[in-house]
């Protein structure tokens, strides 16, 4: 599997969701390994570089990692992207929400190799009907966009980048991996199934 040493991972690990009583998401724990470990773990032979955004000042337990807050405050993960594209040093990153602990790394360089092949502002995977735009790929030509986009009221929400920016979306056919990979945890229900994906 190639290493994609000009694109970094950044992982979302942002606010405390209120579905979960409040707590961040990224210390959710499935057999002893936080969700953020998980995806660090299962993506780091993907890629070089990996840095994680939060606004919460707490121990990821992640040897090394460098975590930035948001630049933006108060627009989700829209800001979360925009720090991230901000913060890194490539051209181009892979953004992942800490609430996908079953990623899957062959789904990120599949994706990451059409992203460099042909060179999109934006790459969202496409699984039937439903787009993912928190595991997918973003330019850094975003970041001027992105503030723009905020100033203007025209848009607060990540989709809202899609109709204005050269947008690709990456069809991926269903099947159990990819729905598993897929899969968000939002509540403690969502929490409570995870044994049906082990």
């Amino acid at each position: 599997m190639s290493i994609f040493s000009h694109i970094t991972l950044a992982i979302l690990a942002g606010g405390k969701a209120s579905r979960i009583g409040g707590r961040n998401k990224a210390l959710l724990e499935i057999d002893g390994i936080t969700f953020i470990q998980r995806i660090h773990q299962t993506l780091s032979p993907v890629f070089s570089k990996i840095i994680v955004i939060s606004n919460d000042i707490i121990d990821f337990g992640i040897d090394s990692i460098v975590v930035y807050p948001d630049i933006i405050m108060g627009i989700g993960p829209l800001g979360g992207i925009h720090s991230a594209l901000v913060n890194s040093t490539d051209s181009a990153i892979f953004v992942v929400s800490c609430d996908m602990p079953f990623v899957d790394s062959k789904i990120a360089a599949n994706m990451s190799s059409e992203f460099l092949k042909n060179k999109p502002d934006i790459l969202v995977p496409l699984i039937g009907s439903h787009k993912e735009p928190l595991f997918a790929l973003y330019s850094k030509s975003l970041i001027r966009q992105i503030e723009l986009m905020v100033n203007s009221t025209d848009g607060r929400s990540v989709t809202d980048l899609f109709p204005i920016s050269k947008t690709l979306f990456y069809n991926i056919s269903e099947n159990l991996e990819v729905k598993k990979c897929f899969t968000n945890i939002n509540s403690f229900d969502d929490f409570k199934d995870l044994s049906f994906h082990l």
